[in-house]
């Protein structure tokens, strides 16, 4: 029998990696308009890794058709990734007896090790403080330029996410996830006047704004 955690673990992994695809994918084509050869975000991605998100996707549900047809349990929507995901990780013991179950978690692995290695790393990310408009939690993704994702799938860049936002000041820690850099480093940008201080030792919301704004425009 296969490792029951192995199972939940390895269909977690291929979720994740294909949000992160999606995402990529939605705000590239928001940013730059038709797909083309390289990305706005982080260095140069071929489409290969782009489709990459079509070929989790396709995974996922062929394996989730494969278990609803053997377990005569009905999957509401084979659409939604969300669900689908949720509902193979609650079956995960079944899985875990099957025959096959090798199979799947060898397909879904080579599909994440394949993601992680075109992307050098899955972007690191940090939990957002406030809920997306639509009241899901988020991500702020360190891409070059940074986005936001929310569980519902909602992605806009950072900067005009941040336009509007009630907080002031984010503490330097924070600053430096946003800004991808270490913390030590938005102490000394603090110092050259580069970045404003804000309460207990923070940094101001709008220089931070400015910040990003300078990284991600063009040339």
């Amino acid at each position: 029998m296969t490792d029951i955690n192995a199972v939940i673990r390895t269909i977690r992994q291929a979720e994740e990696v294909h949000k992160v695809l999606e995402g990529m994918k939605r705000h590239q084509r928001t940013s730059t308009g038709p797909r083309s050869r390289t990305s706005t975000i982080g260095s140069p991605v071929d489409l290969g890794m782009l489709d990459l998100a079509d070929d989790i996707k396709a995974s996922l549900q062929g394996w989730a058709r494969l278990v609803e047809e053997e377990t005569e349990e009905p999957l509401q929507d084979l659409r939604d990734m969300d669900v689908v995901g949720q509902w193979l990780r609650v079956r995960a013991t079944w899985i875990a007896g099957a025959d096959w179950a090798e199979d799947m978690l060898s397909e879904l692995s080579g599909h994440t090790r394949r993601a992680i290695g075109m992307l050098g790393l899955l972007p690191a990310r940090m939990r957002m403080p406030e809920p997306c408009d639509c009241g899901a939690e988020q991500w702020l993704y360190h891409e070059r330029p940074p986005f936001v994702r929310c569980k519902a799938d909602h992605v806009s860049g950072i900067v005009s996410h941040l336009q509007g936002r009630g907080v002031e000041s984010v503490s330097q820690m924070q600053a430096a996830w946003v800004l991808g850099c270490s913390q030590s480093s938005v102490a000394r940008r603090i110092k050259r006047g580069e970045l404003h201080p804000g309460t207990k030792g923070g940094v101001m919301v709008d220089s931070l704004r400015d910040a990003l704004a300078e990284e991600v425009a063009p040339g």
